[in-house]
C-alpha cells in the first residue's frame, strides 16, 4: 500500500553574526547603543561581543570617525570593502582604488564623508601611523594650513604632502607646523615624522 510521510522542518537562528560598520561623531557628542552602553566619544575602532536572542556570541565592530568643519575622512583598502555606514552599504565590492565622497546626515547637520580607497601595498605604508589634525580642512587653493596636533620638534622632523596619485608636492625638514597654500584643488595626504613617530592626515583643497 502507498503511504505518505510528512516531515516538518523548523529553522531557528542559532548562530552568531558579525557586524562591521562606520559612524560619524560630531564635536562633543557621545555615541551609545546596546553594544556600547558606556558610550564612544573619540575616533577609533571599537569592538564588542553581544548575545543573540538564542544565546550565541556575535561581534559588533564600529569604526568611529569625527566630523571637523562639516567633513570626515577615512582610508580603507579594497580588501575592506564593502563600506557600511550605519546600516547602509555606501561602497560595494565592485569599486576600485580612488577617492569617493558622500553627503550624510549627522546630529550636527550634513557632513561630507571622504573615503580614500587604497590597494594593499599603499595600506602597508600606512601601518602604525598616528592621526594628524590639520585646519582648515577643507582648505581653499592658496590658503595656508596649520597642523593642530601637538608634535615635538625633534631632529628627525620632516613634513611632506602628497597628491592623490602619490606624487610629492611639498617637503621640508625645517620644524614648522604651517603648510604653505597648495596651488591646485584636490585630495592630499599630509605626512609628518618627528621623534620616531609618524603622523598622517587627509586634506581636501577646493
Amino acid at each position: 500500500c502507498d503511504s505518505i510521510v510528512r516531515t516538518f522542518i523548523q529553522f531557528s537562528e542559532t548562530a552568531g553574526y558579525d557586524i562591521n560598520q562606520h559612524r560619524i561623531l560630531c564635536a562633543g557628542e557621545t555615541y551609545t547603543d546596546a553594544a556600547f552602553p558606556d558610550g564612544i566619544s573619540a575616533a577609533g575602532t571599537y569592538t564588542a561581543t553581544v548575545k543573540t536572542a538564542y544565546g550565541c556570541d556575535s561581534t559588533v565592530t564600529v569604526k568611529m570617525l569625527v566630523a571637523n568643519n562639516g567633513a570626515a575622512y577615512d582610508t580603507i583598502t579594497i580588501e575592506e570593502l564593502p563600506y557600511v555606514y550605519a546600516e547602509d552599504t555606501i561602497l560595494g565590492t565592485n569599486v576600485g582604488a580612488g577617492d569617493y565622497e558622500f553627503p550624510l546626515q549627522a546630529t550636527c547637520g550634513q557632513v561630507t564623508l571622504y573615503i580614500h580607497v587604497t590597494d594593499k601595498q599603499q595600506a602597508v605604508d600606512n601601518l602604525k601611523v598616528l592621526q594628524l589634525s590639520v585646519a582648515p580642512n577643507p582648505a581653499s587653493v592658496g590658503e595656508p594650513i596649520e597642523i593642530l596636533s601637538q608634535v615635538s620638534m625633534a631632529p628627525d622632523f620632516s613634513l611632506m604632502v602628497f597628491d592623490a596619485i602619490g606624487q610629492l608636492v611639498y617637503a621640508t625638514d625645517e620644524p614648522s607646523l604651517t603648510i604653505p597654500g597648495l596651488p591646485v584643488a584636490g585630495y592630499y595626504t599630509v605626512r609628518l615624522t618627528s621623534d620616531g613617530q609618524s603622523f598622517q592626515a587627509k586634506l581636501l583643497v577646493k
